[in-house]
């Protein structure tokens, strides 16, 4: 029975989470305003923005756990769900690909800098 209501909390709480951000993008980023069409919204959509991109973490607990990319997964299915398109967001947090990509094109052109056009940064 415990678990059963603990489960319906964080339901309820994700539940919520989920419904607010897409009530907010859906009144133009007016908190509580009225619906907007999207033919009516300002050209400049509401910046969503993800602060970490783990979609499982490890602890303590023997499986894997839910991480913050879980939420931003759970919010594209139901945004895509209710209105047929993805969300645009942007993503921070630990080093992605685009991190170490940017990192690399910095650390060649740096290199190039010092050693000539003919320098190769080594891929490691």
């Amino acid at each position: 029975m415990v678990i059963k209501k603990l489960t319906q909390l964080q339901m309820f709480w994700r539940g919520i989470a989920l419904q607010v951000l897409c009530d907010i993008i859906q009144s133009n980023g007016l908190i509580g305003g009225p619906y907007v069409p999207l033919n009516e919204r300002s050209d400049e959509p509401v910046e969503v923005v993800f602060c970490n991109p783990d979609l499982l973490w490890r602890s303590d607990f023997a499986r894997p756990r839910l991480g913050q990319g879980a939420f931003k997964e759970a919010f594209q299915a139901v945004y895509k769900a209710v209105t047929g398109a993805t969300y645009p967001y942007v993503q921070y947090g630990k080093p992605t690909k685009a991190t170490y990509d940017f990192a690399q094109t910095v650390l060649a052109d740096r290199l190039k800098g010092i050693y000539g056009a003919k320098a190769v940064l080594p891929r490691v």
